[in-house]
């Protein structure tokens, strides 16, 4: 079935398609890495698919790891980064302390934070065209430049 173009235009079809508000979107505490906001890992997630950075030490370069997702499980490939080829995640909202995240096979826990740090490309984009409507209704720009 085909959709019309002002259909798959619209935002709001935009964010169904591509679920930013996805549970494994976000920025991350690793318990086992304690350097702080530089060690952070960030996954940016959607239709079963992710990526993630992350670093272990504040003067180490960004890794950069592939995964994918299904229901409460992600498995990640942290072999580019010096970890396991296949590591399985489970969702939980329940880790000490009440908070939300995702307990590793490893034993390792990665606590979500309640704002994400490092924005994808695309909710970068999003938020540009809602700062450009805004600019639109109130006269501040016109419509073409």
């Amino acid at each position: 079935m085909a959709f019309p173009a002002a259909i798959l235009s619209s935002v709001a079809a935009q964010e169904a398609l591509a679920d930013p508000q996805d549970k494994f979107d976000g920025s991350f505490i690793d318990s086992k890495v304690q350097c702080g906001e530089p060690c952070v890992r960030n996954i940016n997630a959607g239709g079963g698919f992710a990526t993630i950075q992350g670093r272990d030490a504040p003067d180490q370069d960004q890794w950069d790891v592939f995964a994918e997702y299904q229901g409460k499980d992600i498995f990640v490939d942290f072999s580019s980064a010096g970890g396991p080829k296949k590591l399985k995640g489970t969702w939980t909202g329940k880790l000490p302390g009440g908070g939300k995240g995702i307990k590793w096979a490893d034993g390792n826990i990665w606590e979500k934070m309640e704002y994400k740090l490092v924005a994808s490309p695309y909710e970068i984009i999003q938020k540009a065209g809602q700062m450009r409507a805004m600019q639109l209704e109130k006269g501040e720009i016109k419509d073409r430049r």
